[in-house]
Formats: structure tokens, C-alpha cells, sequence
């Protein structure tokens, strides 16, 4: 079809950009391996947690063709593949996956316009384009779980490197580019592939400068709430700085970055200490349940039953990747745990000692302390005198503030926070 545009790999990203271009009025190819998932896509379900995601497929219809037939490729003129690429514990990229399907779209498409939009480390996309004829960009991606459709429609502004940085490009990519209404920036590959970097760096410095913010705040009875407040105002800061304390880094991406920014300063033979600043900073605030925990309860903890609220590493996402939860879970080896998330449904433990429940209040029956581990609107909302009618502890671990502490500790309940002191 003249004008028609391709998605290639269905990850997290592939899904929600085919999505999202369907929806600005293209007609979109979404391919993927995965015969079972493009099953799925068809029926407009979602194999991922994204809100307005599955509102979107059923709406878009025949605009978005899923299939596992990678010859379809040959039709499209423009391209992008948008596979996430996996990373390991530590953040170490596999760009396998990505590298196989760009093979297969230059073996598809010699002549289509690509456009990369997977993360990759600086010098991949020059690398990838001196095999090839046709016009090669790479387009920073800027998604945030469980907020990326809202940033896939409405963009603050999109980042394009391209061979030497100029800033036209074809048609066809052009007319997608002025759907988003947003400012564009052009740039090298390098430029561009950076960005992204920076930004996420950029990021975890927030959340560190936060996290040990907050912490000095539990030493010393003051509220990190009410400083918050203060910082957003400074024009320095700004009112949209990420300045929320959480139990570290997690999902992936930043890991990712904080790895890549490592290996190019030891390459450089660079100082790495600021890399190695922020992850301890992260292992240490993802601990503060388990030392909390310890001070509450001692040596008696394994005796002890423990509710646990949420999973996934944030809300609005059914990702466990790096989580809090599962460094906790391990923690509490020896205690019963009894375990409820209303999204992340197909979780097994690894542990005897630990079980899954089927509702928030069951999880929360003879339990010392409840720990609200991801703040999910779901907790928010429940009852604190109906937990307490059921649970046998009066500790509640929030680190979030996602409960109404004052409610809560009307109910007789001892509330705990990150970046609030007792």
C-alpha cells in the first residue's frame, strides 16, 4: 500500500508505537515473531499492562495489520524497529534481537526508509547504516511504564540523529513527524543515541539527590513532603523535576544507561565514580523495607507473618524487572508472606514460606505488618478498620505515602514512609 508504514518487533515498545501511530490516521504493519501474540493483537488484547493501550487497538481496527509474515516489510516504505532490548540484572544490553531484525529489514526492505527507535549504544546506528543504501535515523524513545501512550500521542519533543545531523528528512517520515505537534531536534547518530543517555542519567542523579534527601529526613523528624514543595518552585530545579523518593533503581532502562555510561568512561579511561555513586545509592534505598523491618521486629522476624502489597517495580505496569519486591521476598527467605498485586497475576514464588492471595484484604489475615510495596490507586482506596478487623500487627510499611496516613493511624496503625520521620 502506497504510504504505509511498518512497526517491526512487538516488545513493550513495538505494541504501543504501532498503537500510536495507527491512532494519528496512518496505516501501520506491526510484525513480530510471536505467533501467540499477534493472536492476541488481533483480538485487540494486550500482552502487557499499559492504561489506554487495549482502548486504542479495538478503536484503530483495520488500520494496523498484525502479522508473523515478515514479507509484508516489502510493501512499506517507511520503517522502525521498536524492539525493547533485554538487559541483564547488572544492565548489560543484548542487542541480538534487534541486530536479527534489522537484517531482516534490510532483507525485506533494502529501499524503505528505517528508522531505529530500540536503544542502542553510541556508534551502533553509523555502524549499522554504512551497510546500507537507503536512509537510516534513529529516534529516540522517551516511553515511561504505565505512562506510554499518553507520552507516544502527546510527546514533549522528538530527538532524530541522522548521517550528518541535517534536518530534512524524507516525506513520508516528515508528514508522521508533524502529527505529534511537538518541537523537533536534529542531530548526529551519536548526538542523538547520547540524548538518550543523558536524559535517563539525568534522571537517576534526581533519584539519588531524592533518595539520600529523603533518608536525612527519617533521621531527623522532618517531612522530604513539605521540602518537595519548596524544590518544584525553584526555577533551577523546576516544577516537573523527579524529586519523589523511591526504593531505588529499577525496569531496566536507567540500569541500562548507568552500564553503557560505565563502560564509555572506562574506555575512556575516564572516572567512574559517579556511576558507582548512584548504584550503591539504589541497592541501598531498594534495602530500606528489610532494615526496617529488622529494627521493628529484631530476630523475631521469621516468626512473624508479613502482608505484601504490590509486585511489580512501579504501578500502572506489570514489570518485575530489578524490583524491590523480589529483593524483599528473598529477605523474608525464613517469615510468611502472603502476597497480593491486582495486575501481576502470574506469579509464582520460589519459596515455601510464601503464597499469593487472591485479594488485598485475605493477604493482610493474621499478618504483623503490612508492606505496601508498589502504590498501586487500588490500595488507596481500601478500608484501613476492615484490614485491622483482620490483621493481628499494627505496622505498615508505606514507602510510597501511596495509603491516607492519617486514617490510617486513626485506625491504630503505625505508619512508616520514606522521607518522613517518626
Amino acid at each position: 500500500m502506497e504510504g504505509q508504514i511498518a512497526v517491526a518487533g512487538l516488545s513493550h515498545m513495538g505494541i504501543v508505537m504501532a498503537a500510536t501511530f495507527a491512532a494519528k490516521g496512518m496505516n501501520v504493519v506491526a510484525i513480530s515473531e510471536n505467533s501467540s501474540l499477534v493472536d492476541k493483537l488481533k483480538k485487540g488484547e494486550a500482552n502487557i499492562s499499559e492504561p489506554g493501550l487495549e482502548a486504542v487497538l479495538l478503536n484503530v481496527g483495520d488500520q494496523i495489520i498484525f502479522s508473523t509474515d515478515d514479507a509484508l516489510l516489502s510493501e512499506c516504505q517507511l520503517i522502525f524497529c521498536c524492539l525493547d532490548v533485554p538487559t541483564s540484572d547488572s544492565g548489560e544490553s543484548d542487542l541480538s534481537s534487534v541486530s536479527r531484525y534489522l537484517d531482516l529489514i534490510e532483507r525485506r526492505a533494502p529501499a524503505s526508509v528505517v528508522v531505529i527507535m530500540s536503544q542502542v549504544p553510541p556508534g551502533f546506528t553509523r555502524q549499522w547504516a554504512k551497510t546500507r543504501q537507503s536512509n537510516t535515523y534513529y529516534q529516540v524513545e522517551t516511553l515511561v511504564f504505565g505512562e506510554a501512550m499518553q507520552r507516544a500521542k502527546a510527546p514533549e519533543r522528538i530527538i532524530i540523529g541522522s548521517d550528518g545531523g541535517e534536518d530534512k528528512v524524507p516525506r513520508l517520515y516528515q508528514d508522521l513527524l508533524d502529527k505529534f505537534s511537538c518541537p523537533l531536534f536534529h542531530m548526529s547518530f551519536e548526538s542523538a543515541e547520547i540524548a538518550k543517555i543523558s536524559i535517563n542519567l539525568m534522571l537517576v542523579a534526581s533519584i539519588s539527590a531524592a533518595n539520600t534527601l529523603a533518608e536525612i529526613c527519617e533521621a531527623h523528624t522532618a517531612d522530604w513532603s513539605d521540602i518537595q514543595k519548596v524544590l518544584h518552585m525553584d526555577r533551577r530545579i523546576g516544577p516537573f523535576a523527579y524529586l519523589t523518593p523511591g526504593l531505588g533503581i529499577a525496569g531496566g532502562n536507567l540500569e541500562r544507561d548507568l552500564e553503557t555510561i560505565d563502560n564509555l568512561l572506562v574506555n575512556a579511561h575516564d572516572d567512574v565514580g559517579i556511576v558507582a555513586a548512584f548504584r550503591r545509592n539504589s541497592l541501598w534505598r531498594k534495602t530500606w523495607p528489610e532494615r526496617v523491618l529488622e529494627r521493628e521486629f529484631g530476630d523475631s522476624l521469621k516468626d512473624c507473618r508479613v502482608a505484601l502489597w504490590g509486585l511489580a517495580y512501579k504501578s500502572e505496569t506489570d514489570s518485575l524487572k530489578n524490583a524491590a519486591s523480589l529483593i524483599l521476598l528473598k529477605y523474608l527467605s525464613l517469615t510468611h508472606v502472603a502476597i497480593f498485586d491486582p495486575v501481576v497475576q502470574s506469579f509464582t514464588p520460589q519459596n515455601s514460606n510464601h503464597r499469593v492471595s487472591p485479594t488485598a484484604l485475605s493477604a493482610c489475615e493474621g499478618a504483623d505488618a503490612l508492606i505496601v510495596i508498589t502504590p498501586w490507586k487500588h490500595f488507596s482506596n481500601l478500608c484501613p478498620k476492615e484490614v485491622a478487623s483482620v490483621m493481628k500487627g499494627n505496622l505498615v510499611l508505606d514507602p510510597f505515602s501511596c495509603l491516607d496516613r492519617q486514617a490510617w493511624e486513626k485506625a491504630g496503625y503505625k505508619v512508616l514512609a520514606l522521607g518522613r520521620g517518626i
